[in-house]
């Protein structure tokens, strides 16, 4: 058995568990508490809860105690320690990561991207999504991305928001499901008798209930159909009590709450009312969030140009940094319009959805990358790791050029929807000419 996968153990005082409650959330992972001192001088331990449990073994606690030497120990002096307890590293987490990798470069997931969304992951707690299931989600000015048997015949075909959006949440389902990410969705409006209900989670309930989660959350998803209003607010306030719950527990142990809007209209009361009324109650619950650890990302599942503006400017009335995404294909074409040696993904785009942010993201649909930027973009898509000796472009364009064709062609190529056909990530040749200063002609 290797035993080298640390699990944090809070301390809490003559073993009473009502300490835990400052820094143990409800329903946590993989925590442990002391329950009493054994006669071999060790602790017994057990954990706390209903959500992935984990079988935790207890470690010597003194000196005068021997371990197998075959066995690696992490530094105890990095981590937050009680006891000394460790977990079998085969039940964790870890075990899974090849599996990951693995199906995300099946995906088109480029080296550097896979890398930051595992991180990512672990920096967010939960995710919640609030799928717009009202009325005006059936209109059919919506895009579905599909996969066939040919590599280089994906499609892009209309279909209505709510079918666009079925996809997306069906695609983010499988996503948690693989990543081991919680995750909560709740429709805005009931889906009605016989549907199922209207908040549903994956990976809340530890990982032998995964399997079932996706299984019940692609039926709700399946069987749903748009109906009702757009009661944004009330999902947001009720959000907002969640994490407020949580605060003592995110702030201590650096880590936050995604939220995930996804729709296609202004806010509406319970009723369907929108007005100057409606609109200032969703600002407000919105404003509620800051200071508070958590991301908000609004998927817009419209191009209508009033709602498009009203979630742009929101950022700015309440002073907190707010991810504004439109759809696949309309995030790509402004992404275009400046930087059209950039194909702008679908996993580029899944990432942001979930919550993912790089500092690129905020000008990549606004203006052309400065050089600095560019590196910095690269870097994202290709890791950090391979950029170990690649030439400064600033000072030597023609070697950066080549070190990136490099790292190109050990990634699989994207789908680009403006070209409608699969690119590489980077087209190398409109880099050239965005970026070449000296007239340095690329070719492969």
């Amino acid at each position: 058995m290797s035993l080298s996968k640390l699990v944090t153990v809070y301390p809490i005082a003559d073993n009473r568990i009502d300490d835990l409650t400052s820094v143990i959330p409800p329903s946590t992972t993989s925590y442990a508490y002391p329950k009493h001192r054994l006669s071999d001088g060790n602790m017994e331990a057990i954990t706390i809860s209903q959500r992935n449990v984990l079988p935790v073994y207890p470690y010597p606690t003194n000196e005068h105690d021997t371990i197998d030497p075959q066995i690696s120990i992490p530094s105890l002096e990095t981590s937050l320690i009680y006891s000394n307890y460790y977990i079998d590293q085969k039940n964790s987490s870890e075990k899974n990561r090849d599996k990951q990798v693995e199906q995300l470069q099946a995906q088109g997931y480029t080296t550097g991207l896979i890398n930051a969304l595992l991180i990512n992951v672990d920096k967010f707690y939960q995710r919640f999504w609030i799928v717009d299931n009202s009325g005006s989600m059936q209109t059919a000015d919506g895009h579905r991305f599909v996969e066939t048997e040919k590599e280089s015949d994906h499609k892009m075909i209309p279909c209505s928001r709510w079918a666009e959006i079925q996809k997306t949440v069906e695609y983010h389902v499988e996503m948690a499901g693989l990543l081991r990410a919680p995750t909560i969705f709740r429709l805005l409006n009931d889906p009605g008798l016989g549907k199922g209900c209207q908040e549903f989670s994956v990976c809340e309930r530890g990982d032998d209930m995964i399997k079932k989660d996706i299984q019940e959350a692609r039926r709700i998803m399946e069987q749903s159909e748009p109906r009702g209003t757009t009661p944004l607010a009330r999902h947001i306030w009720e959000i907002r009590e969640h994490v407020q719950d949580l605060e003592s527990f995110l702030v201590k142990t650096d880590k936050k709450i995604s939220i995930i809007v996804a729709t296609d209209g202004l806010p509406t009361d319970e009723s369907g009312l929108s007005n100057d009324s409606t609109r200032r109650d969703f600002i407000n619950s919105i404003r509620s969030l800051v200071g508070l650890p958590v991301w908000l990302v609004i998927r817009l599942c419209t191009d209508d140009d009033s709602v498009v503006d009203f979630y742009n400017a929101l950022d700015s009335q309440v002073e907190m940094p707010i991810e504004v995404l439109d759809d696949f294909i309309s995030e790509a074409k402004e992404v275009h319009n400046h930087n059209k040696w950039v194909t702008y993904s679908l996993p580029l785009h899944r990432c942001r959805e979930m919550g993912y942010h790089h500092p690129v993201f905020d000008i990549l649909d606004e203006r052309k990358l400065a050089r600095s930027e560019l590196i910095s973009y690269c870097q994202m898509l290709f890791g950090n790791d391979y950029f170990d000796g690649v030439p400064d472009p600033n000072e030597d364009w023609k070697g950066f050029l080549k070190s990136l064709d490099g790292m190109l062609k050990k990634e699989k190529k994207q789908y680009n929807p403006i070209k409608g056909n699969m690119r590489p990530a980077i087209d190398s040749r409109k880099l050239n000419r965005a970026y070449n200063r000296r007239g340095y002609f690329f070719s492969r």
